[in-house]
Protein backbone atom coordinates (compact mmCIF):
# COMPACT_ATOMS: atom_id res chain seq x y z
CA UNK A 1 0.00 0.00 0.00
CA UNK A 2 3.04 2.10 1.11
CA UNK A 3 4.72 1.72 -2.06
CA UNK A 4 1.60 2.18 -4.37
CA UNK A 5 0.98 6.48 -2.50
CA UNK A 6 4.80 6.59 -3.29
CA UNK A 7 3.96 5.61 -7.24
CA UNK A 8 1.15 7.65 -7.22
CA UNK A 9 2.84 10.70 -6.05
CA UNK A 10 5.69 10.47 -8.17
CA UNK A 11 3.69 9.90 -10.80
CA UNK A 12 1.38 13.23 -9.74
CA UNK A 13 4.69 14.82 -9.51
CA UNK A 14 6.23 13.82 -12.43
CA UNK A 15 2.78 15.40 -14.39
CA UNK A 16 2.37 18.33 -12.87
CA UNK A 17 6.20 19.37 -13.82
CA UNK A 18 5.32 18.21 -17.37
CA UNK A 19 2.39 20.31 -17.29
CA UNK A 20 4.58 23.53 -16.02
CA UNK A 21 7.33 22.86 -18.72
CA UNK A 22 4.79 23.02 -21.15
CA UNK A 23 3.09 26.10 -20.28
CA UNK A 24 6.31 27.72 -20.25
CA UNK A 25 6.99 26.20 -23.68
CA UNK A 26 3.40 27.28 -24.44
CA UNK A 27 4.33 31.26 -23.29
CA UNK A 28 7.20 31.23 -25.00
CA UNK A 29 5.56 30.32 -28.36
CA UNK A 30 2.89 32.71 -28.26
CA UNK A 31 5.52 35.29 -27.35
CA UNK A 32 7.68 34.41 -30.20
CA UNK A 33 4.34 34.54 -32.66
CA UNK A 34 3.13 37.65 -30.96
CA UNK A 35 6.57 38.93 -31.75
CA UNK A 36 6.78 37.75 -35.74
CA UNK A 37 3.27 38.42 -36.16
CA UNK A 38 2.34 41.55 -36.19
CA UNK A 39 -1.14 41.50 -37.95
CA UNK A 40 -4.02 41.62 -34.89
CA UNK A 41 -1.66 41.23 -32.24
CA UNK A 42 0.59 43.67 -31.35
CA UNK A 43 4.18 43.74 -32.04
CA UNK A 44 6.27 42.69 -28.87
CA UNK A 45 10.06 42.96 -28.54
CA UNK A 46 12.64 43.69 -30.63
CA UNK A 47 14.62 41.16 -32.96
CA UNK A 48 16.74 40.31 -30.22
CA UNK A 49 13.65 39.30 -27.94
CA UNK A 50 12.58 36.94 -30.87
CA UNK A 51 16.35 35.21 -31.08
CA UNK A 52 16.52 34.94 -26.85
CA UNK A 53 13.03 33.36 -26.80
CA UNK A 54 14.13 30.73 -29.79
CA UNK A 55 17.03 29.51 -28.28
CA UNK A 56 15.24 29.18 -24.80
CA UNK A 57 12.75 26.86 -26.40
CA UNK A 58 15.49 25.06 -28.26
CA UNK A 59 17.55 24.36 -24.58
CA UNK A 60 14.12 23.66 -22.78
CA UNK A 61 13.28 20.91 -25.62
CA UNK A 62 16.68 19.82 -25.62
CA UNK A 63 16.44 19.62 -21.80
CA UNK A 64 13.43 17.53 -21.77
CA UNK A 65 14.47 15.27 -24.60
CA UNK A 66 17.64 14.40 -22.85
CA UNK A 67 15.58 13.63 -19.71
CA UNK A 68 13.69 11.29 -21.04
CA UNK A 69 16.09 9.91 -22.94
CA UNK A 70 17.87 9.53 -19.77
CA UNK A 71 14.57 7.87 -17.78
CA UNK A 72 14.85 5.27 -20.65
CA UNK A 73 18.21 4.12 -20.08
CA UNK A 74 17.70 4.04 -16.73
CA UNK A 75 14.62 1.69 -16.80
CA UNK A 76 16.39 -0.56 -19.11
CA UNK A 77 19.39 -0.72 -16.97
CA UNK A 78 17.16 -1.56 -13.82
Amino acid sequence: MQLLKIIYISIHLHKNTIRKEFKLIKNIVIYMVGSFDNIGVKKRGSLLLKYVSLIALLTISRIYLLRYFMKGTYWMIS
